[in-house]
């Protein structure tokens, strides 16, 4: 919100500055034909020259105020790149851990495969005694 208020006061601080600097060739202009023509207008031209200190010192005040205001734009940029850069190290942190994540599971999914055929082989070993008893006590009777 800050950014567009500055973007607009810029807009209209912009073509203040060029009015005041064509007025300001505009009366050193006419101080310069007036002194040359009659030695009379000598009140005219200390008017005039008034209000050119009045429109160099107006300049001098935008011109402070856009190069201070410039650093705010400029740092408003850089804190733009670096929220951009945070970005996409959390993209790249985020796909890492997936990365990870994955081999995770595949790791355990090789586990829970290695420990059933183990159950299995120890569940045959226990079959088989169980019908083998059952079959000699079968037997002997």
């Amino acid at each position: 919100m800050a950014s567009n208020s500055i973007a607009v006061l810029e807009a209209k601080i912009e073509p203040l500055i060029q009015d005041l600097q064509r007025r300001a060739n505009a009366v050193d202009a006419l101080i310069g034909t007036l002194s040359k023509n009659d030695a009379d207008s000598n009140a005219e031209i200390a008017e005039l020259k008034k209000d050119l200190a009045v429109i160099q010192q107006q300049l001098g005040v935008l011109n402070k105020w856009m190069n201070e205001h410039g650093s705010f734009i400029e740092v408003k940029t850089s804190i733009a790149i670096l929220k951009n850069d945070v970005e996409e190290s959390k993209k790249a942190d985020v796909k890492a851990s997936i990365a990870v994540l994955r081999s995770e599971v595949e790791e355990l999914k090789k586990n829970k495969d290695q420990l059933s055929s183990r159950l299995w082989g120890i569940a045959q070993l226990v079959i088989g005694a169980v019908i083998g008893t059952v079959i000699t006590y079968l037997f002997k009777k």
